[in-house]
């Protein structure tokens, strides 16, 4: 399954509506941003050297996070 599909089957959204979705490694040293960039899908990845991303519960099927929290986990910050 593709990336954008994906994202459209857990969350519901559009892919092509300008939101950012991302996926992360099961390992959790790595995830992926995908976004609609007006004329294709760009995507973005993050490799860590050490550690694993701390996202919020996996148990849960998708969830809306703020930039601020974003650029706070991108940057390492537990939430």
């Amino acid at each position: 399954m593709v990336m954008a599909e994906m994202a459209a089957a857990v969350t519901g959204d559009d892919p092509l509506s300008g939101h950012l979705f991302l996926f992360r490694a099961r390992g959790g040293d790595r995830i992926k941003i995908l976004y609609w960039d007006r004329d294709g899908y760009a995507i973005w990845m993050k490799r860590l050297e050490k550690g694993t991303f701390r996202l919020p519960d996996p148990a849960a099927e998708h969830v809306q996070r703020l930039a601020a929290e974003l650029a706070a986990v991108l940057g390492g910050i537990d939430l």
